[in-house]
């Protein structure tokens, strides 16, 4: 499962970017493919700084301007396999500097 982060970084939204929407996961090794999800069974917790663009160097994701979330399931025409998921529970919590 993707989860992809839509925003509007000038004027447009990222995706209608070329390099796409960024998502959470995305370029954690820097190399240009698309990396294994980092879902996990139980609680995901999804920070900020772990959202980026699909390229390297193409836009910085900016939470400010979010527009939406998205989470998409990837399929392919060659092959099927059986899938089971459920999305609850989910909040955006806002990071309160300690005094």
């Amino acid at each position: 499962m993707r989860r992809r982060f839509a925003t509007a970084p000038h004027g447009s939204t990222t995706d209608d970017h070329t390099a796409g929407a960024p998502y959470w996961g995305a370029q954690s090794r820097g190399d240009g493919v698309y990396p294994p999800s980092p879902i996990v069974l139980g609680v995901n917790q999804i920070r900020w700084e772990d959202v980026q663009a699909p390229k390297l160097g193409t836009y910085t994701f900016d939470p400010s301007r979010l527009l939406g979330v998205r989470f998409h399931v990837p399929t392919s025409s060659a092959t099927s396999a059986p899938y089971d998921f459920t999305i609850s529970d989910v909040a955006v919590h806002r990071a309160v500097p300690l005094d």
